[in-house]
């Protein structure tokens, strides 16, 4: 088709038969496309056709698939058949409608009629006896209809239609190619919606909201009409899932068109919405032979809205999210349609704001706000913030909560049209997060500065309190270079600059429980980051007072510093633990960085590997030659510092649980079981007994000095020992 020009391509071919005479021509043809582009951008996968037309007979029969227009509309597929006379046939079609290759559902319908030619001009008059439609717009034909088409006019007689679970009713329905003319009413048609920002769906036996109305509209060379509707029954329902009623009472929108311009006005109450009440006013512009409104319009109406229970708009913001309180807002629409603007004030008393999952609630918050040309400004924006109990930790039991609950404020201006915008906010004593893995309240002062894409962040902000404890999970982890095909991933160079700037004080109450290291944290850290840059973090963290548990034993961290000089999940280790008030103190030292950190063992004074863990474990020197040394490493690496054994241990309140071999005798039958607790720095208590032995020996060690160490011994042999330590390396 491409050799004929004027935007055709594809492929198409037919044949025809024609006979009679020009007053009583006979016409049988057949033809069959694929691929086909038509001038107005119009495509055809596939059609095939046959039709038989003279004095006697007429019959059609029509298949396309894969119809797309240039706005996204299309078919899947068609197919149309005729059959009998010239004055009398019979129609049906069927039809399976997309818009965006979404599959909006099936129309069928049948006619009969006949047509006559009358002074040169085509006429088809009958009636439409069948229309049934599924998918997204259930509709149901309920009576025939008259029905009649020209070249210069489709009229459509009195016609009744089931839709969304009620009835519409379409009085008088005309076309020509000077503009149409609409009459009709409705009745019980039911909508519901599904989520936030989709589209909305009518439904079939569905009680949801229910509304009823009518309507006249003419077009021709200017608008004019009216169209009321009004609630009859039922509720909107927040949230798809939840189902929260809004509680309305009362819904009404009036639209009128008069000399083409366009008035809304949409009034609404309910138990939870209030009152609220909007008028709009927009001129229509006609384009490319359709009524529009043009972006650059101007605005003029009113918005206002008085609510006593915001609970309802959490839920349609977010599932997470808790809203309350009180509200009154009144304001004249300004701007035009692309870029609307509110002038005038907005106040709020006993406003609620909480955040599920992380245990914030902001309560008893008040809002003094102006709506002005170019922004809004927050004159006051502020709440309290009532603290949950801190969780059952130990380190945090000599902690007290304020007298006072927290509180937060903001003022400042935000700009709406893209330009600039500050905000400027204040916390004192502010829970930030109260959950059991993560508890923070903070003091201090910070700014937002938006400009253009650019979002700056300042701040300075210091700790009350705070822990982080590490949940203790089995379940494996994802390696950082897996990444699962599918997901979205940041698109690098998109989305809005940010820039920060902010100082974080630990202070003098902030815990850390994790990754096996109890302690105070103290220091200070800053955040900082230029437009298109990465996060990075600056400053030393210490810690205060930290025991680390390693090898099933708890160690005494000595030195603990964790230094910021780059990405902040990436900072310097140096850490230093070890097990005091043994004549070798012995323990773990770890440098490097979070991501690539490097542990060894260390002592005091310096003892072999084997020594320093039988210290850090057993809190003595092994008994046992070579081969035990080997035994006790082995059951330290893979027993004592896994976390069966370890975890068992400190679940039954004993210090060591181990299995080793007395120096002489048979290997099996000089086993040994060694049960003990550490009383004190300087006391052991353990109990000893073989395998193979009826009783045991209860040994009770005291270190005198680092050099000196009694031990007495009771059961299979009661003594008193007196050990004085010499070691040479």
């Amino acid at each position: 088709m491409e050799q004929f020009g004027g935007g055709l391509s594809g492929q198409l071919g037919g044949q025809a038969e024609l006979r009679g005479s020009l007053a009583e021509p006979a016409v049988n043809f057949t033809l069959g496309g694929i691929n086909l582009q038509l001038p107005d951008g119009s495509r055809i996968e596939q059609i095939d056709a046959s039709g038989r037309f003279d004095a006697q007979a007429v019959a059609l029969q029509l298949n396309a698939a894969g119809v797309r227009e240039p706005g996204g509309s299309g078919m899947s597929e068609a197919r149309l058949e005729m059959a009998g006379t010239r004055e009398q046939h019979t129609l049906r079609g069927i039809l399976s409608l997309l818009h965006n290759e979404r599959v909006l559902g099936n129309l069928q319908f049948d006619a009969s009629g006949g047509w006559s030619v009358a002074e040169g001009a085509w006429r088809w008059q009958g009636r439409l006896d069948a229309l049934q439609a599924n998918g997204m717009l259930p509709l149901r034909l309920q009576a025939p209809a008259e029905l009649a088409l020209s070249r210069d006019a489709v009229v459509l007689g009195a016609t009744r239609l089931a839709l969304g679970g009620g009835e519409v009713a379409l009085q008088e329905t005309r076309w020509t190619p000077q503009g149409w003319h609409s009459v009709g009413r409705f009745s019980g048609l039911g909508v519901r919606a599904v989520e936030i920002g989709r589209e909305l769906e009518m439904l079939d036996a569905v009680d949801t909201l229910r509304f009823g109305g009518d309507w006249t509209f003419t077009s021709g060379a200017h608008w004019q009409g009216e169209a009321h509707v009004r609630r009859e029954q039922g509720d909107w329902q927040i949230g798809a899932e939840r189902g929260q009623p809004l509680g309305l009472r009362d819904l009404t929108l009036a639209l009128r068109v008069v000399q083409d311009t366009l008035a809304l006005q949409l009034d609404a109450s309910g138990d939870r919405l209030g009152e609220f009440g909007a008028r709009v006013e927009l001129p229509l512009t006609a384009e490319g032979g359709s009524w529009t409104v043009a972006n650059d319009t101007p605005l003029g109406g009113h918005v206002a809205l008085r609510s006593e229970d915001l609970s309802w708009l959490g839920p349609l913001l977010h599932d997470n999210l808790q809203l309350g309180g009180r509200i009154e807002l009144d304001a004249d629409l300004r701007g035009t349609f692309r870029a609307p603007r509110l002038q005038g004030h907005a106040r709020g008393e006993g406003l609620q704001v909480a955040l599920l999952d992380q245990g914030v609630n902001l309560e008893q918050g008040n809002l003094v706000a102006r709506f002005e040309a170019d922004g809004v400004q927050i004159d006051r924006l502020e709440f309290n913030a009532p603290y949950l109990p801190p969780p059952d930790d130990k380190l945090l039991r000599d902690y007290r909560l304020p007298g006072v609950a927290g509180h937060l404020s903001a003022s400042g201006r935000i700009a709406l049209d893209g330009g600039e915008g500050d905000l400027q906010v204040r916390a004192a004593a502010l829970p930030l997060v109260q959950r059991a893995d993560r508890w923070l309240i903070v003091t201090g002062q910070g700014g937002v500065h938006y400009a253009g894409r650019s979002l700056g962040l300042k701040g300075d902000f210091r700790a009350d309190a705070g822990l982080l404890a590490q949940v203790e999970s089995d379940k494996p982890r994802w390696s950082e270079d897996v990444h699962i095909i599918g997901q979205s991933q940041e698109q690098e160079g998109g989305g809005m600059r940010h820039t920060v700037d902010a100082g974080f004080d630990l202070g003098e109450h902030f815990y850390l429980r994790a990754a096996g290291l109890e302690s105070r944290l103290a220091g200070r850290i800053r955040l900082q980051s230029a437009a298109g840059e990465p996060l990075r973090a600056v400053g030393i963290i210490t810690t205060q007072d930290g025991v680390f548990d390693a090898y099933g034993q708890r160690l005494t961290v000595e030195r603990g510093m964790v230094n910021f000089q780059g990405p902040p999940d990436d900072p310097g280790l140096n850490i230093r633990a070890l097990r005091k008030g043994l004549s070798v103190e012995a323990g773990v030292e770890v440098t490097g960085t979070a991501r690539h950190p490097r542990v060894r063992l260390v002592s005091t004074p310096e003892v072999p590997d084997a020594e320093k863990l039988s210290w850090i474990v057993l809190g003595r020197v092994p008994e046992s030659g070579g081969i035990d040394s080997s035994l006790l490493l082995a059951a330290a690496g893979n027993i004592l510092g896994g976390a069966s054994v370890g975890q068992i241990g400190r679940a039954v309140g004993v210090d060591e649980l181990s299995l080793r071999q007395r120096e002489t005798g048979d290997a099996l039958e000089n086993q040994v079981v060694t049960v003990g607790k550490r009383l004190s720095p300087q006391a052991y208590l353990s109990y000893e007994r073989g395998l193979a032995d009826v009783s045991g020996v209860t040994k009770f060690t005291y270190t005198l000095t680092p050099r000196i160490t009694v031990v007495t011994r009771t059961g299979t042999e009661d003594a008193v020992d007196l050990f004085y330590s010499f070691r040479f390396y």
